[in-house]
């Protein structure tokens, strides 16, 4: 659990209850300090995870997501995250938000829809939940005392959100498991007891993206947390995080975000997945 609170600011980060671990991997709540700085528009870099993940804002201030591939979308109040294969610019306003990430293969779970309806874009929550649970949920966060209360009750509206019909397929699990442990896609699906294009279909409609694509997320995750490390050179960070050599790091990063690593690391500030201020 993390908390922080500077000049009346604060922030509030942990892990789900128990009814919620398995889909919830984390909750957060975040409330900016009042003054002129929060009609102030920002622009960061916002990479690619290898979660989906909802959010809900108290302000109505239109939020612009635009892809590196040019495609572009925007959304008030909250949205729906659903997993990238390249980091997208997001301009926005500094609000009081609330947020949670998704396991992988849970979305159905939460939302009632599979995740490959949310690949590759950011869908306006108003067009996934119905208008009236929103409203409800923006009220309650609006009285809460600080961020932790509104993460609480933010948790508290996911669990009443579950869907009791839902049944995970198992092999889906299973397949994850082997996928995080550097498993062969080959070798993975032959354990699924389906067809190679069974399984590649069936994956992609649970988690969002191919198995080869949700191998490279994690890999990518990998490095942008072990570049945080101090005193670690290129060389063996690409080695730890799975990668042929540093050549094909650098290729995979600039892949991934359009910049360079040096130019990641010379902006990238608390948060690894967040280059603030970057104009692409």
């Amino acid at each position: 659990m993390v908390t922080t609170s500077v000049r009346e600011s604060s922030y509030h980060a942990c892990a789900p209850r128990s009814v919620l671990r398995g889909t919830i991997s984390r909750v957060w709540a975040s409330r900016p300090a009042e003054g002129p700085a929060q009609a102030v528009r920002r622009v960061e870099l916002t990479l690619p995870a290898a979660e989906m993940h909802l959010v809900v804002r108290l302000d109505n201030n239109l939020v612009d997501i635009h892809a590196l591939s040019g495609e572009a979308n925007s959304f008030r109040a909250g949205a729906v995250g659903g997993l990238r294969t390249a980091a997208y610019v997001k301009r926005s306003t500094v609000a009081t938000t609330v947020g949670a990430m998704v396991q992988p293969g849970m979305c159905a779970a939460l939302l009632g829809i599979p995740a490959v309806e949310f690949a590759g874009k950011h869908v306006a929550l108003a067009d996934v939940w119905p208008a009236s649970r929103l409203d409800r949920l923006r009220e309650r966060l609006a009285g809460a005392i600080d961020a932790p209360e509104m993460a609480a009750i933010f948790e508290a509206a996911l669990i009443e959100g579950l869907r009791p019909d839902f049944a995970p397929d198992a092999w889906i699990n299973a397949s994850l498991a082997r996928l995080r442990c550097s498993g062969r896609i080959t070798d993975v699906a032959d354990a699924s007891g389906v067809s190679h294009r069974h399984f590649i279909h069936r994956f992609r409609e649970a988690v969002g993206v191919t198995p080869m694509q949700f191998k490279r997320l994690l890999r990518f995750e990998r490095l942008t947390s072990r570049m945080a490390a101090p005193g670690a050179s290129m060389a063996s960070i690409a080695i730890a995080a799975g990668f042929a050599d540093q050549a094909h790091m650098a290729r995979d990063f600039r892949r991934f975000t359009g910049i360079t690593i040096s130019a990641y690391r010379a902006r990238v500030g608390g948060h690894p997945r967040h280059v603030p201020a970057f104009v692409r």
